[in-house]
């Protein structure tokens, strides 16, 4: 991305239409300049609320509260990860208009007009805790500064061009559901090339299919050709980014979402910075461990770690020297950190886990015998070929707004 220090300067063009007329005099038609116009570097966050525990009771009367505190929390904890300028105003829904708007934009003495903000994002659909004149009022200055906003999690409605959710109330995504990034997806998100499920979390989702004449630009399609997520341009011009499915700060698709649609919605322009670092700690040196058994025996499967404490393994220095070389030849920097506890446990005479492989880089077969060529936790030596394979294949697809760096791998 490109990182600006000052304000994005838009200046108005003056279009003179020249004519002649029937009886051979000259006529010039000017019409009015355009006003100059600036855009300040700043993002506007607006919810109707921040709490995230749906156990708390503003959440059990009204679950939508923790569905925009949760949304709320998500954009918050990315607009500060990549350190980008932003407004946060906290409505009240039982009493829309309570809360006041921010000023949106300026007027200068030369004429100049200033938007304060250079982009919106709503936390949830509906009105958020805004009147109707205050709706009005945001979506003149998005129309009169082409300021685009993300409404991070909506439901299906016209308003984003969409009809509505089938079901209704939506539903639960299984883990197997195909999603598809789509050409126009690509693009917005072009360091992405598939989309899937977080297996790890539970996506909520809001199925449905634009209406008929609708500009909606689908990035992720769901089943039956929903819209999971888009852009939708109204008829006056604004464009709006809807995301139909929730997420939060701890989803893996919001860590692969967000910088994208932040990209998105302040036209690849705007204070702040993403980087990506891979970090693997291979912590607690000189401890005792399980052992991962490739050859299994009588109490463990193969391929699969060992808890017998008399199989556990414990590093010694052959093994330092192993993983120091290994480090080397594959230009993949360990950073290891190191538990005197276990140190101070065998020198009391500890003897219960073996010394390692000796930096053979054998595997382990569980026979419990100190110094055995045969003993070594091979788990961590498997991750650490696996991780450099990742942070190769990283390195290989980093573009020039995120950079993947190995330098403090531990």
């Amino acid at each position: 991305m490109r990182r600006l220090f000052g304000v994005l300067v838009v200046l108005g063009c003056l279009v003179a239409l020249l004519g002649l007329s029937g009886s051979g005099s000259s006529a010039a038609v000017a019409s009015a300049a355009a006003p100059a116009q600036r855009i300040g570097m700043r993002i506007l966050l607006i919810t109707d609320g921040t709490d995230t525990n749906f156990a708390d009771a503003t959440c059990v009367a009204n679950p939508g509260i923790c569905n925009a505190g949760i949304a709320y929390q998500d954009w918050a904890n990315t607009l500060q990860r990549e350190g980008v300028p932003y407004t946060s105003v906290v409505t009240n829904s039982a009493s829309p208009g309570s809360v006041a708007l921010p000023a949106l934009s300026s007027t200068q003495p030369n004429g100049t007009q200033v938007a304060n903000y250079q982009g919106v994002v709503v936390a949830v659909s509906g009105t958020v805790g805004l009147t109707d004149a205050q709706w009005t009022r945001l979506q003149t200055f998005e129309h009169d500064f082409s300021v685009r906003q993300v409404t991070a999690y909506a439901v299906p409605s016209s308003d984003y061009g969409l009809g509505s959710a089938n079901p209704v109330g939506g539903a639960q995504l299984p883990l197997s559901t195909s999603l598809t990034l789509t050409a126009s997806g690509a693009k917005v998100f072009p360091y992405l090339k598939h989309v899937a499920v977080d297996p790890t979390q539970s996506t909520w989702a809001y199925e449905a299919t634009p209406l008929p004449g609708a500009s909606v630009d689908t990035l992720i399609s769901g089943p039956g050709a929903s819209s999971l997520l888009g852009i939708y341009t109204a008829p006056d011009g604004r464009a709006t980014m809807f995301q139909t499915f929730n997420e939060s700060q701890y989803y893996l698709q919001s860590e692969l979402l967000r910088h994208g649609e932040l990209d998105w919605l302040a036209r690849n322009t705007y204070f702040g910075d993403q980087r990506n670092y891979l970090e693997t700690d291979v912590d607690d040196n000189f401890l005792a461990d399980d052992t991962w058994s490739i050859a299994g025996n009588a109490t463990t499967a193969p391929h699969s770690t060992d808890f017998t404490p008399a199989d556990a393994l414990r590093e010694v220095p052959a093994d330092v020297v192993n993983a120091a070389n290994w480090s080397r030849a594959n230009n993949f920097r360990i950073d290891m950190l190191f538990n005197g506890g276990g140190s101070v446990a065998w020198a009391a005479g500890c003897t219960v886990a073996t010394g390692g492989d000796g930096g053979t880089g054998g595997t382990s077969t569980g026979t419990g015998n100190a110094g055995n060529a045969n003993d070594v936790d091979s788990r961590s030596m498997s991750t650490m070929s696996a991780m450099s394979s990742v942070a190769s294949h990283a390195a290989a697809s980093s573009s020039n707004s995120s950079r993947i760096s190995s330098a403090d791998l531990t």
